[in-house]
């Protein structure tokens, strides 16, 4: 079956939840200039194995840890790797 990506969130202590919702047989990541397409593209990099945090902005102030939840042959997962610490 393979890895399917169902959600990508973004969570710290007095912050909204911030959360993209990924179809199962759709990909696409479409929208106007300047409105986090890029940035999507970089949190997913970073919680599949990546070195790099995403580039920090106004809006991602106070938000400490980023959670990956995907299904695989054996049930549903959630990955969780914080933005600070843990060298």
């Amino acid at each position: 079956m393979g890895i399917v990506l169902t959600s990508l969130s973004v969570h710290g202590p007095d912050r909204e939840v911030a959360e993209v919702l990924f179809h199962p047989r759709r990909q696409l990541i479409r929208g106007p200039s300047e409105t986090g397409k890029s940035y999507i593209y970089d949190c997913l990099w970073y919680m599949l194995g990546g070195n790099d945090l995403p580039e920090t902005f106004p809006l991602t102030q106070g938000y400490q840890e980023f959670r990956l939840r995907f299904k695989a042959s054996e049930g549903e997962h959630e990955v969780r790797r914080g933005l600070a610490g843990g060298a």
